[in-house]
């Protein structure tokens, strides 16, 4: 009889050598929230201890200026806020203002009807950039980008993209001379569009034409089905490469300003995928890390319900349970009380310090879920030159590590106990198969990231 068992195993591996490449020039970004404690002082320990190097601001100018010619309000006093709280933590600041936020215009309501080729946005626009740049003169701003997710808007109305391709020009242009007279620094300003519209067949072309403005390549990516499904964990080795050839001059980076997996079953996740999605981020970052300058993991902590539903109305996704999943379910954490870690939260921290972004006391750790039925044990925990695999069969028995991709990247035949070298395997997500003489298998699930 032929018995299959899943055995999850954190295995973060110190001072093991790969091929991950150095941090050098490159940012990583956490877009942090709160856990039901309501605590965001702890959320940004917890970035900082994720090696954040930016975090993410929206600033709305729809909430701010909610009688026209008239900018300021509870709202728009969070611009004081940041200007303080983030430079007391050495974080930057990706700032973003969604003139057109995925699925609607976010300007003040006197400008509803308004082009946005129009002289009266482009000049009340620059005039709310005064007002924001005169308030952060302390803040860091990594990027400033300009509307976000506009190319779902894009997609069947033309015009509307003709038009904010002018708009875009023009602000841009002014945000970089007015900020660089103000504080004489240098603002790169870019424009956040979705990673299926920027490859996608109808609106790549059109969107490279309005990305000549930018000085990076603002993207977001969840990489999802129509109906909200998971696609493969390794999406990133792939899609990142496609992004790269239609965006390969150096000189624009790349910035992915939110990256995101749910971990939802709704959604055809788990939280294993979901730290397998993260691992090969790093990896596809590594392959292009002469593009890719900056990505913002999306996000620290689950949303709860009452923020789903009114996402969810607010896209058109109300009665969308998947929609709704993969919303509840971005966070590498989750919400209720102080909030864990999810598997992804570690995947992370260990990714940042291998490649010395910062240290983040990433040690060796070994955590077993195993099954009550499980006939293997592993120990010790945690482990530090040897791990050791036990099982109830005295004959030999085949000890298998595939990659994810299917390659066996590490076979012994040995009896129980079977002792293997930490360093016999390289960082990477692993399903360690043992094949017992009399026909049964165990599959355990290996994540090895290296300190």
């Amino acid at each position: 009889m032929k018995r299959s068992v899943l055995v999850l195993v954190l295995f973060f591996l110190i001072g093991h050598a790969n091929a991950q490449v150095a941090a050098g020039n490159r940012q990583m970004g956490i877009v942090l929230d709160m856990a039901q404690n309501n605590n965001f002082d702890s959320a940004t320990i917890r970035g900082l201890q994720l090696c954040m190097d930016y975090t993410h601001f929206v600033s709305n100018w729809k909430a701010s200026e909610p009688v026209p010619n008239q900018i300021g309000g509870a709202y728009f006093d969070f611009h004081d806020i940041i200007n303080i709280y983030y430079p007391a933590f050495n974080v930057s600041v990706e700032i973003n203002i969604p003139v057109m936020n995925t699925v609607t215009r976010e300007v003040p309501s006197d400008l509803d009807t308004a082009r946005f080729n129009s002289q009266v946005m482009i000049d009340r626009f620059e005039t709310y950039l005064d007002s924001v740049f005169v308030h952060i003169p302390a803040v860091d701003i990594s990027i400033l980008t300009i509307g976000n997710e506009s190319d779902i808007l894009f997609l069947n109305n033309p015009q509307l993209l003709s038009d904010f391709t002018i708009f875009y020009d023009s602000v841009a242009t002014y945000a970089r001379q007015r900020y660089f007279a103000m504080y004489n620094k240098v603002l790169k300003v870019g424009t956040t569009l979705t990673f299926d519209g920027l490859t996608s067949v109808s609106l790549s072309a059109p969107l490279q034409q309005l990305n000549q403005s930018s000085d990076v390549i603002s993207v977001t990516y969840y990489p999802l089905t129509t109906n909200f499904q998971v696609r493969p964990p390794n999406s990133p080795l792939a899609d990142f490469t496609t992004l790269v050839n239609l965006y390969n001059d150096t000189a624009q980076p790349i910035w992915f300003v939110e990256c995101g997996y749910p971990s939802s079953s709704s959604c055809g996740s788990s939280d294993a995928m979901q730290s397998d999605f993260f691992n090969y981020v790093f990896q596809a970052w590594d392959n292009h890390a002469a593009s890719i300058r900056g990505i913002s993991m999306f996000k620290l902590t689950d949303w709860n319900q009452t923020e789903v539903d009114t996402l969810a109305a607010y896209y058109g996704f109300a009665n969308d349970t998947a929609f709704k999943e993969y919303l509840r379910t971005l966070g590498i954490r989750t919400w209720p009380g102080n909030g864990t870690n999810k598997i992804a939260y570690d995947v992370i921290r260990c990714n940042v310090n291998a490649r010395n972004f910062c240290n983040t006391g990433c040690v060796l750790d070994v955590v077993c879920n195993c099954p009550d039925e499980s006939s293997s044990l592993i120990y010790p925990i945690p482990a530090s030159d040897q791990l050791t695999i036990v099982w109830n069969q005295s004959a030999p028995t085949t000890i298998e590590f595939y990659a994810l991709d299917g390659r066996l990247v590490f076979s012994q035949v040995a009896t129980s106990p079977a002792s293997i070298a930490v360093a016999e395997l390289a960082a990477g997500i692993y399903t360690c198969v043992i094949r017992q003489e009399d026909g049964v298998q165990e599959n355990l699930r290996v994540i090895i990231t290296n300190n």
